[in-house]
């Protein structure tokens, strides 16, 4: 059984306020200060045993956590920082009933989210897209198979 989700119950926002992230199907989009900054994430990966690409949908949203990091720095612009943010889980269930976690976590200043499969499943292809829009400023580095970029 699919629960009927609304937005107040599947979205997030950042400890400020000023990110916020939407969920419909398997597409998230965040804002920043209610300006579009990715309108569309597409979720979705491709297992060899298992497709979360096609037909996801969406069974349960958690609760938001609270995140509360606090550690120090060996060397850098300050030795004590804090980071908080606001995380949920997004599960979804493929047409096979499989399912895949969404862990989502909105900081002040940007946005994560990592996928959780079943334990032993062998991912072979991530289908992650998402649009950036023309005139948006990004820094992108080039490809290098070493570290010193």
């Amino acid at each position: 059984m699919m629960l009927a989700l609304t937005a107040c119950n599947k979205g997030l926002k950042s400890p400020s306020g000023s990110l916020a992230l939407g969920v419909e199907g398997q597409t998230i989009s965040v804002t920043y200060k209610g300006a579009d900054v990715f309108p569309e994430i597409h979720l979705g990966l491709i297992a060899e045993n298992a497709d979360y690409d096609q037909d996801l949908a969406l069974k349960s949203v958690s609760k938001v956590s609270k995140i509360s990091e606090d550690y120090q720095m060996l060397t850098g612009k300050r030795s004590h920082c804090t980071n908080p943010a606001n995380e949920r889980t997004l599960t979804y269930a493929n047409p096979k009933g499989e399912e895949l976690k969404v862990i989502v976590r909105l900081y002040n200043d940007g946005l994560a989210f990592r996928y959780v499969v079943p334990a032993g499943t062998k991912v072979t292809e991530d289908r992650t897209s998402y649009l950036v829009k023309d005139g948006v400023k990004r820094w992108f580095s080039s490809l290098h198979t070493d570290y010193e970029n």
